[in-house]
């Protein structure tokens, strides 16, 4: 984990946009999610996160990327031969990525970023893991409603790699990747950090 890394998972979010790594705090902050998805990718590199492109939402709801993707994969799907195993860190490839498709979601390989997240998926299972105590964090809205968050963090050297997926209970993963903001939920809802 690198030092920018450990300053955004610990740093406090900008109280205008909500973004953990804004870095114009405050009554200079433009605002939410007037970054595009490219600059926030790039910014995520920064951080020492792998991220990977993924299939988007057109205004009906329906893949936007061309693909055909059906209702459970738009916006989530990987856009890259291999997926996830395709992530990067590289500044060129990735800008290329965003060339290719400017209104891509963006997915953070959270294994190749040394990161896990607890993701409640409902109301019931935020309040289930709030009464356990989740350690504070930097955390994201998700796009799926209410109850949907995603706690990240900085996975200890010795964790395992693991992912555990509970459809409309809960997702706890320190492999694959998790949808980041900026990008657009099929339901039309914005990813936001909070």
């Amino acid at each position: 984990m690198g030092m920018d890394e450990n300053r955004l998972i610990d740093a406090p979010v900008c109280h205008v946009c909500a973004s953990p790594s804004c870095t114009n705090r405050g009554d200079k902050c433009p605002g939410p999610v007037t970054a595009s998805p490219r600059a926030t990718a790039l910014q995520y590199v920064q951080l020492g996160w792998w991220v990977i492109p993924l299939c988007w939402p057109d205004a009906r709801g329906k893949c936007g990327c061309g693909r055909g993707h059906q209702s459970q994969n738009v916006g989530k799907a990987p856009l890259t031969k291999h997926g996830v195993r395709d992530s990067s860190d590289q500044v060129i490839l990735i800008s290329n990525w965003w060339t290719k498709w400017p209104n891509a979601n963006i997915g953070i390989d959270l294994k190749r970023s040394g990161l896990f997240v607890i993701a409640p998926d409902s109301p019931e299972w935020l309040d289930h893991f709030a009464a356990k105590g989740l350690t504070p964090t930097v955390v994201v809205k998700s796009g799926g409603g209410e109850g949907h968050f995603h706690y990240y963090y900085r996975r200890p050297p010795d964790a395992p790699i693991f992912r555990i997926n509970r459809s409309s209970e809960y997702d706890i993963q320190s492999d694959g990747y998790m949808v980041a903001p900026p990008s657009r939920h099929v339901s039309g809802r914005i990813y936001l950090w909070i």
